[in-house]
């Protein structure tokens, strides 16, 4: 996935989230986005890590364990 549809996707949820924390009278900022990486590259992660997304989830340790930079 190019960087540019990464953050145009990533922008997009960040509105979704700012939208329903408004309608539920909530802060965006008390809600935590969790990216979930399955199937994707490692460059992927890191491009949306520096876009601000800090936290990922994988469904098999195994898998993030070849992601991981020190692997």
């Amino acid at each position: 996935m190019q960087m540019s549809e990464l953050k145009k996707n990533y922008e997009r949820v960040l509105a979704e989230i700012a939208d329903a924390a408004k309608e539920a009278d909530r802060s965006a900022q008390s809600i935590q986005l969790l990216g979930v990486s399955k199937t994707h590259p490692f460059s992927s992660i890191e491009t949306l890590y520096g876009f601000g997304l800090q936290r990922f989830g994988e469904n098999r340790v195994q898998e993030g364990e070849r992601k991981l930079p020190n692997k």
